[in-house]
């Protein structure tokens, strides 16, 4: 599964035009201890979105959206889960947006949705 998982991140740093990424080792852990209910296709949309937003080279389970190695999960402590998934969808957007200077059909392939999808989002969060 781990090395699913590097050729995948490869595929997609090639296919968005960014720098190879790697994995930290929480990061691989995780994805082992994860039992992936959605299987392949959860794997997938889950690396597509961390090669997407990651900031530096490696990416930690926190990218990947799964508990650590340690155990702790990685929401933001005190909100709720719709206030933190809300949080982290605006979050996506605007990056996305950013890396591919605001075209619309761009940033919703790199994020897997739909253009109207995509609009939706950016009206609900006013960007």
């Amino acid at each position: 599964m781990i090395q699913l998982a590097e050729h995948l991140v490869c595929v997609y740093c090639k296919e968005l035009k960014k720098p190879l990424k790697t994995f930290y080792s929480q990061a691989l852990e995780a994805m082992k201890k994860h039992p992936w209910p959605g299987n392949v296709r959860e794997l997938q949309n889950r690396l597509k979105q961390a090669v997407v937003l990651s900031d530096g080279p490696v990416i930690g389970a926190a990218e990947l959206y799964l508990e650590s190695a340690t155990g702790a999960a990685s929401t933001a402590a005190g909100s709720s889960l719709k206030a933190a998934r809300e949080a982290l969808e605006r979050e996506w957007v605007i990056k996305a947006l950013e890396e591919h200077q605001s075209n619309i059909s761009k940033a919703a392939r790199a994020l897997g949705i739909s253009r109207p999808t995509l609009y939706e989002l950016i009206s609900r969060y006013g960007l």
